[in-house]
């Protein structure tokens, strides 16, 4: 046996396979999108939406605006070492710009875990299996969760 890989090795290891390039596909689909705004999510995902009003990732920018620290980050350019975690698409196609350019934006909304909507948003409702091509589906929270201590 020592050299060979067993059936059932191979047929595991194309799965994987199948599944990184299937995710590799839909990412640079997400990442050529742009943000629509939660507004958008709203119409067809109700329940989430109305879920969602009450979660604290609503008031993600909130918490951290009127802070010092900041603030300092603000004043030195270095804030979006914040807002990449704590607004909806900083940096990215269509998403947040300031709190007066996009308020909309100024919290961690669907987009900000799922990714941009606007492929989500063109594509017929009736068409579920390329709908859900077109999302992050299971968003990694480790991306911002554990990015640093807000100490020092």
């Amino acid at each position: 046996m020592k050299g060979k890989i067993s059936m059932v090795n191979k047929v595991l290891i194309s799965a994987i396979i199948v599944l990184c390039v299937t995710d590799i596909f839909a990412q640079s689909s997400i990442n050529n999108a742009s943000y629509v705004g939660d507004t958008t999510c709203e119409s067809c995902h109700t329940k989430q939406s109305e879920t969602f009003s009450k979660n604290i990732h609503n008031k993600a920018y909130t918490v951290i605006k009127d802070t010092e620290r900041f603030k300092k980050l603000k004043a030195d350019g270095e804030e979006g070492r914040c807002l990449k975690c704590h607004v909806t698409g900083y940096g990215g196609n269509g998403g947040f710009i300031d709190e007066k350019t996009t308020p909309e934006l100024a919290k961690v909304g669907c987009e900000g875990c799922h990714g941009p909507g606007s492929d989500h948003k063109a594509v017929n409702s009736d068409e579920i299996a390329e709908k859900k091509k077109t999302i992050l589906r299971k968003p990694s929270c480790g991306t911002c969760h554990l990015i640093h201590s807000h100490e020092g």
